[in-house]
This record gives structure tokens, C-alpha cells and sequence, in this order.
């Protein structure tokens, strides 16, 4: 059973200022605060172990960004081995679980070894945004 949580805006972390959910807060019923689930409340984006990897891609995805924020990317990227792992020893259920988001696209692509092939890797699969992040690692 879902467990649910009262989020007031005011303490949404600022990267979530840019998505789509916090932006459209003037529009709801109470533009105060917002009644989610649990899981969609990953709001640290901890990602050490497979479910708060899971949390942290389903709390990208409830807030819905028209881009992922950058700091994102250098959170998977300090965490590049951890978080290969976790998708190695559970990619059927991640598979399963996230086959169309662009994020977790973006994650299996941030784990790559080499910057040259997260690059060939990025624009292959059309991830704009992601390779232009790439190409400005050292």
C-alpha cells in the first residue's frame, strides 16, 4: 500500500524549482502544498542502493523536467560505480520499470567508462542535452 506524504512548495529543493509540477503549482486546488507518494519524495536523490536509485528516477519522473537538471548528472557521475552496479544486478526490473525514461537512459550512458564513448553513446540515442554535458568533462 502507498504511503503518502504533505509537501509544502516552500521546502522543495530549489532543483526542483525548474520542473514541470513546481511550475505549475499556481494552477492547483492549493498552491501551498502538494499530497505524493512517498517514493516521489527522493528530494536528496540519494542513489546507494537499488531502491533509492528507484525513488530517485520515480522522483525525476513524478516532477517531470523538460531537462535534467545538471547536477544531476554530476550526482551519478560521483557515484559512477555504485550506481553501474545497482543497474547491472537488477536490469531486468530497472528495464522494466523505466524502458522509456529518458533519465535512466541518461544514467546507463553517465556509466560508461570512457567520456569518448558516453559522447558517441549520448548522441547515438539522440540525447542532446547529455552530450553537450559530456563533451564539457575534462
Amino acid at each position: 500500500m502507498a504511503e503518502f506524504i504533505i509537501v509544502e512548495f516552500d521546502l522543495v529543493p530549489e532543483i526542483f524549482h525548474g520542473s514541470h509540477v513546481f511550475q505549475s503549482r499556481t494552477m492547483m486546488k492549493n498552491s501551498d502544498k502538494i499530497v505524493l507518494q512517498n517514493h516521489a519524495c527522493n528530494f536528496e536523490l540519494k542513489m546507494n542502493n537499488y531502491k533509492e536509485l528507484c525513488s530517485a528516477l520515480e522522483t525525476l519522473r513524478y516532477w517531470n523536467f523538460a531537462k535534467t537538471p545538471e547536477c544531476f548528472y554530476c550526482m551519478v557521475l560521483a557515484k559512477k560505480t555504485i550506481i553501474r552496479d545497482i543497474i547491472l544486478k537488477n536490469d531486468y526490473d530497472m528495464l522494466l520499470r523505466f524502458q522509456t525514461f529518458r533519465v535512466f537512459a541518461e544514467i546507463c550512458v553517465l556509466t560508461i567508462s570512457g567520456k569518448d564513448e558516453m559522447l558517441q553513446v549520448a548522441q547515438q540515442l539522440g540525447l542532446t542535452q547529455l552530450a553537450n554535458f559530456v563533451s564539457t568533462l575534462v
